[in-house]
């Protein structure tokens, strides 16, 4: 973790690429959805999105009242 801070922070060079981290952190939000909606999915091989509708629900969730994704 403080590598990556150091990176931004420093311009330092990271010790992995950051699709890696990318990958990792998918497998991970990836078993955590299959955990909680019981049920194994397919996920897009190029994509990483989630082919399963009812799995999918769980990838994202709205937000409270007050809070908003602004687009740029």
């Amino acid at each position: 973790m403080q590598n990556f801070v150091d990176s931004i922070r420093h311009g330092d060079t990271l010790n992995s690429p950051i699709d890696d981290a990318v990958i990792s952190q998918s497998l991970v939000h990836y078993a955590n959805i299959s955990y909680r909606s019981d049920r194994s999915f397919n996920i897009d091989e190029k994509s990483g999105k989630i082919k399963d509708t009812k799995a999918k629900k769980f990838w994202s969730r709205s937000y409270e009242s007050g809070w908003k994704v602004e687009k740029k």
